[in-house]
């Protein structure tokens, strides 16, 4: 394409110039022609306003990202994040839904925009809701975002806690057909506690922020506990927030008859020891259900005698990993050992005994005892004497063996094999990085509410943005931070030139156009709108 200029008149001695855009082709036959795309006029005519118009319209285009003269750049506002987010929010059904749970309550807020307004602030800055407020008020381009104020965002929190139950079997619902069909249920807790000033005696409405065990080692905080449910390629399937004062055993019952109601029938719960109750393993049998889950060895004397009395060999399953099955007291276990795993448990013993001979020393002359009966290790290898002396214990120190580079599971599907059993029991890594994600990547700490109602909504936020996050990494096998920095340098600029105002998008790089490929997601458009969403 390009720029040519014709001549008529010539032969009266009057030429006349005129100015054309013109387009070279070949036809069917091959030949090179060219064809008038716009004709611009006689050029001593031309409307020069007009032709700036259309160099302004045309610069658009230029992946340069110049201005052309008489040009100003206005605000700048973030918008790649935003555009992928709202691509699968739409793909996900997410609005439809929303407008179908809308009808039977009165709200009269934009809920659904000011909901994915805040699961993209998560994936974008994750900080409190009146942060999340400004941020779309000055420096997101969200489309139906207009006027949003706190007190919308506050609504649509609460709107939310009244229909996370029926979201999360929405979602499940609908990605049965966009990915495997689970097979594996993997289920863990894990505490979050609360950095806003502790007021004391908590109202009822604070009932979940309570002091319990804190896995981040912060027992001076009041918390909650987190249960997750996420299937074979960590997607969540569902979730619950219980007070942290609560016995992470006494969530499994909960949430299975969560899963029952949701429709999962054909499925395997994989939880660790700390699940491993027979209560638990009662109520997944009576849902119908089957498990996989971790033994506590060391205190299963007749289990641990079982397991060395067996002579079978092992199967070498991945990794080194190696497994076999064991019978026992009507019950099925697979026992898995790694070779690797095992080496390492006698080095870190063996030093340990090496510390523990000098503790040993200093207690028995007369030093502190708290020093070994407080120590859980030095507790599990050492007995005392009618004198009150302190010795290493033989029989424990070859029991503690015995466990080296070994765990058991039970495993209650016979039609699952002992290999399928332990790397499935693997798997549970997947919800332990969930949680990395979670309290880590959109930061469900800190939090900044009070009320139960608003905590809870907040957590389905947080889920809702690493759903998002781990849809991405499945389609594009690349880790979703990547692509957050290549996401986060696509703005949307506000170009003015003379009266026309025009907000257009940067460019991208070819690897993050290669990763919108593999999600199906189109570019965005060069040109968004004449002005702000």
């Amino acid at each position: 394409m390009f720029l040519r200029e014709v001549v008529t008149g010539q032969r009266t001695a009057q030429p006349v110039r005129y100015a054309q855009i013109v387009e070279s082709f070949r036809d069917d036959a091959g030949i090179s022609r060219h064809r008038v795309l716009l004709s611009l006029g006689r050029v001593d005519r031309l409307d020069r306003d007009q032709v700036r118009r259309l160099v302004v319209g045309l610069s658009r285009y230029l992946e340069t990202g110049t201005v052309p003269e008489g040009g100003r750049i206005g605000e700048v506002r973030d918008f790649g994040v935003a555009y992928l987010a709202d691509a699968l929010w739409q793909r996900l059904k997410l609005p439809r839904f929303f407008r179908r749970a809308l009808k039977a309550r009165k709200y009269e807020a934009p809920v659904e925009r000011a909901l994915f307004a805040m699961v993209t602030h998560r994936l974008v800055d994750p900080a409190s809701k009146r942060a999340c407020a400004e941020w779309i008020e000055q420096d997101a381009w969200l489309p139906g975002t207009q006027g949003l104020q706190l007190q919308h965002l506050y609504r649509a929190m609460d709107f939310l806690d009244d229909c996370h139950e029926e979201l999360e079997a929405t979602l499940y619902a609908h990605r049965r057909t966009l990915f495997d069909r689970v097979e594996l249920v993997y289920y863990d807790t894990t505490s979050t506690y609360f950095e806003c000033d502790d007021p004391g005696d908590e109202p009822a409405q604070y009932g979940l922020r309570q002091r319990g065990y804190s896995r981040d080692l912060r027992p001076d905080r009041r918390q909650i506990v987190l249960g997750l449910a996420v299937d074979q390629n960590g997607l969540p399937i569902a979730s619950d927030v219980y007070s942290g004062d609560t016995n992470d055993a006494l969530t499994v019952v909960p949430m299975l008859t969560r899963l029952r109601a949701m429709g999962l029938a054909r499925v395997v719960w994989v939880a660790d020891r700390g699940m491993a109750s027979e209560t638990n393993r009662a109520a997944v049998r009576a849902a119908n259900l089957h498990y996989v889950v971790g033994m506590r060895l060391r205190a299963a004397e007749d289990l641990r005698a079982a397991i060395t009395a067996d002579t079978s060999p092992y199967h070498r399953v991945e990794d080194g990993l190696q497994v076999k099955e064991v019978r026992h007291d009507g019950r099925r276990f697979v026992v898995c050992f790694s070779p690797a795993s095992a080496e390492r448990d006698l080095k870190l013993r063996t030093g340990a005994i090496d510390r523990m001979r000098l503790v040993l020393e200093r207690v028995n002359a007369g030093a502190d005892a708290a020093a070994v009966t407080e120590h859980g290790l030095y507790r599990r290898l050492v007995s005392r004497d009618e004198d009150g002396r302190f010795h290493l214990d033989k029989s424990k120190l070859e029991r503690e063996a015995q466990c080296d580079g070994t765990f058991v599971l039970e495993v209650s599907d016979d039609t699952l094999s002992a290999a399928q059993a332990a790397v499935a029991y693997k798997g549970l890594l997947r919800v332990e990085q969930s949680f990395r994600v979670l309290k880590n990547g959109v930061e469900l700490r800190t939090m900044f509410h009070r009320l139960d109602a608003r905590i809870r909504a907040h957590t389905t936020l947080c889920l809702l943005a690493y759903f998002l996050e781990r849809i991405v990494e499945l389609e594009t096998q690349l880790p979703f931070e990547t692509l957050r920095k290549q996401l986060a340098r696509v703005r949307a600029v506000e170009l003015t030139f003379e009266k026309q105002t025009v907000w257009e998008t940067s460019g991208l790089a070819p690897e993050l156009k290669a990763a919108l490929t593999k999600l199906k997601v189109p570019p965005p458009p060069r040109v968004l709108a004449p002005g702000r969403p």
